[in-house]
């Protein structure tokens, strides 16, 4: 059954089988449903009502389940399995009398269950004579019941009949054993004579075991009719379609006519009268019959008796054949008599080939073998759609047209079950994606149907419903492909048109350039279908017209507002002449209606889209410069017009962009310029100030645009090397101009005298720009620089590395052997002068080089006279050209001095040493916090905080003694093996800036440099917060606030970044702590540098716990 419906099968009966067979298996809500759905299809059918009411019987709903019996009964009056199970529910819940009436209540009477049934009631409420007669009256219509007999039985014994009880008894066993003849058994109830045998060996013995005299009538039973047998089958619907052979009615009626003609003369009946409808012979044909029935069927077909028969499969090929003999014409006077026999090979003895199953078999050899002959191939189905919408598409292959088949389907039920399981198969799918393979389809033609809607995955609002239908024939092994475009081409417009927060109840809408889209906004809407573009639209009201323009630049529905007193809208008011036509595009009549209105402003307008449409573009541009459009004018005479006049009429209009491309074009470069610099387009901007050779402005903006090397070279070039030496500056180290940078800063700085920050680039050039690699042109402006200081052991290696690269290179020989007699020379010099004057011993003996810097170069030393290790600096030999720095060095040394601070490096001396300056410190063991962040990256919240709070503390006590450090860094924060923040070059920095100031190179740090610092005013204290507060800034960042561009310009005028935009994990109390250690105002920082610290310290603890 489940198969059949799967194929397609829709019919009451075969519903019925399927929910029987599922009751069978225990699925009670699948039976259900199958009954539910035969209903459906068979409303007349009792059935269906009766499953669904033993059902709810079975679940213990009483109520459900006496309203379906009820209903059943209406149907079906003489159903007796209804009776029964409506009689055993009311006897059940007490209603003993109901019970009754429904079990005596059969249409032509009790059948011998029902009276069983009955007698089985009266019998409890003590009517044993009632019950008796009951039982009788059974027993005469079933007389081989076994069960009827054992009650009546009880029944007697219980009347004082112990006599009667005893034979019934023993008739009883007698027919459940099978050791009585079954005519015994099946003797009409009364007769005295007995028909004999065991178990009846044939159709011959069975229709042997009928009486032809019957007791009380006089002649003899001679001419009888058999009408056609009825075959109970007990397989399912499935199995008795399909079978190759079934049981044959003709075959058995034939077999049996046979055996009663032996004894009977039996007549066919020819023609059943119109009185004994179909459902009288039915009722006969099922063993329900009633003595009126009988009486009307022998009167009619002019017999003595009618035969009925039916038969039921007993086991594996039996057949077990009931037959009752129905004598009387008078319906008082009707006798019946059953009996029955068992036919071992009645399957097969009485069978026919199932034309049905014949034709379904060679059906499915057909579909067999078919697709191996006709084979298979493949079907790729695309689905395009909008690229921003989401897309739930289902794709089905059929036979059929969908189109077809949409009105059927309407009013069909349909099984969920069904459609969810066709979804899963090859020829459906459902949310598939855009594109779709289909495997092994037999080739033949499909009608390909696609349908689903696409969602805004913003909103999630649908903006489509689509369902489109193609045919494909697919192949043999080939692949056919279909496309389903999708795709909108045109989008939803709705204009909405307000008087303040009110929809306008009338209003006219169009669009400019298109009069036929002119229509009316009822309730202040009407809608649009367009293509993407941009249009403009047209409002008229009250002798006013406004005008909006709109962009669809995809189909995603849109919807534009327009406010009738807005301002910005209004292309002209108090004129209703000049609407119509405006609206209709007549332009010309219009500005004539505008004009004769006092309207000059809005009539050139008009003019001007009226000459424009013309192509008049003189005269449009000269109506729109009259109409205050000067945007529009110009773009009207710019190109090949009047390029000179659209640059005027753009730069009146505020668009310096379009008017420096019109100056350009009208060959005025200066004036371009001008213009693409103020619209920001530096690069354009710089070409046009090389073309009239403004070195300064090309100067400007190069350092704008970060160029720093070409703004040097250019600065250079206007006799300014001030400038050059402070953009080479600014180049940074990952730039790719840097090793050129440096190159070109060294040879400014040997120009100028400055030999010692001449040598000092040139050899960062060399390191940076590949060391023993680096090309040998830059090794030698080293070797020559180095000559130029004065450095002539220096200088000799250098050129001894440039000979061993390449043994001819010029001059490299000559400058060796030269610099090897003036090595020689010098040497010989300082003994003459040792000899002359006594040694002066130094008191620090070098034990090793251990850094590098732009102020000198570090070395690990030992104090002989105290018999300490220290780190002995050696400050750049050109210190002694500058006397304000030597002061300033010595005074802020000896301030430093006096700095005793657990997070401060203690300064031990300062002085001078054959004319060199140098100063000793501790010796520490660690490492500089930018070799740690360049080592590990970023630091975490609390590392950070800790260490700032050890460098608060440094700061603040040097504060106290009134020392600012004015160069606080990552890289003069050294945090040694102790975990310890110590701060270095304390006294250093006045003097530095001194010697840089006359290198004419910028004070402190850039990076790390405080606004008012930068813009060389007195600082504080509160100077050092800031650079204290870009460190942090790069401890939890891992890089500076400002990096590219003018850095100075930024540290003055440019607001900090949050860190929290590069570090979201950085507490917000730590990030505006930095916020506000980097304010530009000093005043808004913090007044102590101590209370910074105590923030800090709160922080670290509470990121500890």
């Amino acid at each position: 059954a489940e198969q059949a419906v799967q194929l397609g099968a829709a019919d009451g009966a075969l519903y019925e089988a399927l929910g029987e067979a599922r009751r069978a298996a225990g699925d009670a809500p699948g039976a259900r449903q199958a009954f539910e759905q035969a209903h459906v299809l068979a409303p007349q059918d009792a059935a269906p009502l009766r499953g669904l009411g033993e059902i709810a019987l079975a679940q213990g709903d009483t109520q459900e389940a006496s309203q379906l019996f009820r209903q059943v009964l209406e149907i079906a009056p003489q159903s007796e399995r209804t009776r029964l199970a409506l009689a055993g529910l009311m006897r059940v819940t007490g209603q003993l009398d109901g019970a009754l009436q429904i079990l005596e209540g059969q249409p032509g009477g009790p059948t011998a269950e029902l009276l069983r049934e009955a007698a089985s009631i009266r019998a409890e409420r003590g009517e044993v004579a009632d019950a008796t007669g009951m039982l009788e009256q059974a027993l005469e219509l079933a007389p081989a019941s076994p069960r009827l007999a054992e009650d009546l039985a009880k029944l007697r014994e219980a009347g004082g009949d112990a006599a009667g009880a005893g034979a019934l008894r023993e008739l009883a066993s007698q027919m459940s054993s099978g050791a009585t003849g079954t005519a015994q058994a099946a003797a009409e109830l009364g007769a005295v004579e007995k028909q004999d045998g065991a178990v009846l060996a044939g159709l011959a013995e069975l229709a042997a075991s009928f009486p032809d005299r019957i007791p009380g009538r006089e002649a003899p039973v001679q001419v009888v009719a058999l009408l056609e047998p009825s075959l109970v089958e007990t397989g399912g619907l499935v199995r008795r379609l399909l079978a190759p052979r079934r049981a044959s009615v003709e075959a058995l009626a034939g077999e049996l006519a046979g055996a009663l003609g032996s004894r009977f003369q039996v007549v066919t009946p020819s023609e059943i009268p119109p009185e004994l409808a179909a459902a009288e012979q039915a009722s006969l044909r099922a063993f329900d019959e009633d003595e009126p029935a009988v009486a009307r069927m022998n009167d009619a077909l002019g017999t003595d008796a009618v035969f009925v028969a039916r038969a039921l499969r007993d086991g594996p090929g039996a057949l077990r054949l009931e037959v009752r003999m129905l004598v009387g014409r008078d319906p008082l006077a009707v006798r019946r008599f059953a009996n029955q026999t068992r036919i071992d090979d009645g399957a097969r003895r009485f069978a026919a080939w199932n034309p049905l199953a014949l034709v379904l078999a060679s059906l499915a050899l057909v579909l067999c073998v078919l697709p191996l002959v006709r084979g298979w191939g493949e079907l790729q189905v695309d689905i395009q759609y909008a690229s921003l919408g989401k897309g739930f598409f289902s794709i089905k292959l059929s036979r059929r047209s969908s189109k077809a088949d949409a009105g059927a389907g309407k009013g069909a039920g349909g099984n969920r079950f069904l459609r969810k399981m066709s979804m899963m198969g090859r020829f459906e799918r459902s949310l598939v994606g855009k594109e779709t393979l289909f495997r092994w389809l037999p080739a033949r033609r499909y009608f390909v149907t696609v349908h689903g809607l696409l969602q805004d995955p913003a909103s999630e609002e649908v903006i489509g419903n689509y369902a489109a239908e193609q045919t494909v024939q697919i192949v043999r092994g080939k692949t056919a492909r279909l496309e389903f475009d999708f795709r909108a081409r045109e989008a939803a417009l709705e204009v909405c048109v307000f008087d303040g927060n009110e929809p306008l109840q009338q209003a006219v809408v169009a669009l400019r350039g298109r009069p036929d889209s002119m229509r009316y906004a009822h309730a202040g809407r009407t809608m649009f279908y367009l293509p993407p573009a941009r249009y403009r639209v047209l409002v008229a009201v009250d002798g006013r017209v406004l005008e909006r323009e709109i962009a669809l630049e995809g189909f995603a529905p849109r919807t534009l507002a327009i406010e009738i007193h807005d301002a910005s809208a209004l292309v002209f008011a108090n004129c209703p002449d000049a609407v119509e036509p405006y609206l209709l595009g007549n332009l010309a009549a219009a500005a004539d209606a505008l004009e004769r209105a006092g309207e000059d402003k809005a009539a050139a307008n008009a003019r001007g889209e009226h000459f424009a449409a013309l192509g008049d573009m003189e005269q449009a541009a000269h109506s729109f410069q009259r109409a205050g459009r000067y945007e529009q004018a110009a773009t009207l005479l710019s190109g090949d017009v009047d390029p000179a006049s659209a640059a005027q009429l753009y730069e009146q209009a505020g668009n310096h962009e379009k008017a420096a491309e019109s100056y350009l074009a009208a060959g005025d470069a200066a004036r371009a310029a001008e213009h693409f610099e103020v619209a920001y387009r530096y690069e354009d901007a710089l070409d046009c100030y090389r073309r009239i050779d403004n070195l300064e402005k090309v100067c400007e903006l190069q350092e704008k645009l970060a160029r720093y090397y070409d703004a040097a070279r250019t600065a250079l070039e206007c006799g300014d090397p001030d400038r050059a030496i402070r953009s080479l500056q600014m180049v940074e180290l990952r730039d790719g101009d840097y090793v050129r940078a440096c190159r070109l800063l060294g040879q400014i700085f040997l120009e100028r005298g400055e030999l010692d920050l001449g040598v000092q680039k040139l050899d960062e050039a060399v390191t940076v720009g590949g060391g023993e690699s680096a090309p040998l042109e830059m090794v030698e402006q080293l070797a020559r620089a180095l000559e130029q200081a004065g450095r002539v052991e220096q200088a000799m290696e250098t050129w001894e590395s440039i000979r061993s690269r390449d043994f001819h290179y010029p001059d490299a020989t000559t400058r060796i052997e030269s610099l090897r007699q003036a090595a020689q020379a010098e040497r010989e010099t300082r003994a003459t002068v040792a000899n002359a004057a006594p040694a002066q011993e130094s008191r620090y003996e070098i034990l090793g080089e251990l850094g590098r810097g732009g102020m000198g170069v570090v070395f690990k030393a030992r104090d002989k006279r105290l018999g300490r290790l220290v780190a002995l600096k050696r400050l750049p030999e050109n210190l002694r050209n500058h006397p304000t720095a030597v002061r300033l060095f010595l005074r802020e040394a000896r301030a430093a001095a006096a700095l005793n601070h657990r997070n401060i490096v203690t300064l031990f001396d300062a002085g001078q040493e054959e004319d060199q300056y140098f100063l000793t410190m501790e010796l520490l063991e660690g490492l500089p916090l930018h070799d740690i962040l360049t080592k590990r990256g970023k630091l975490s919240a609390r590392d950070a905080a800790r260490l700032g709070a050890q460098a608060c503390a440094g700061l603040e006590y040097a504060h106290a003694a009134g020392v600012v450090h004015r160069d606080i860094k990552t890289s003069n924060l050294f945090f040694t093996k102790d975990r310890v923040v110590k701060i270095m070059d304390f006294g250093l920095a006045k003097m530095t800036e001194e010697v840089r100031r006359a290198a004419t190179v910028v004070g402190g740090t850039p990076y790390y440099m405080a606004p008012e610092q930068a813009a060389g005013e007195d600082v504080d204290h509160r100077a050092d917060q800031y650079a204290l507060g870009v460190t942090l800034y790069e401890l939890v960042v891992g890089d500076v606030p400002f990096r590219d561009g003018d850095v100075t310009y930024h540290h003055r005028h440019s607001a900090p970044p949050d860190p929290r935009a590069a570090a979201p994990d950085l507490p917000d109390d730590f990030a505006e702590l930095i916020l506000r250690l980097v304010q530009k105002r000093p005043d808004e920082r913090f007044p102590r540098t101590a209370d910074a610290g105590a923030l800090l310290q709160r922080i670290a603890k509470r990121l500890s716990d």
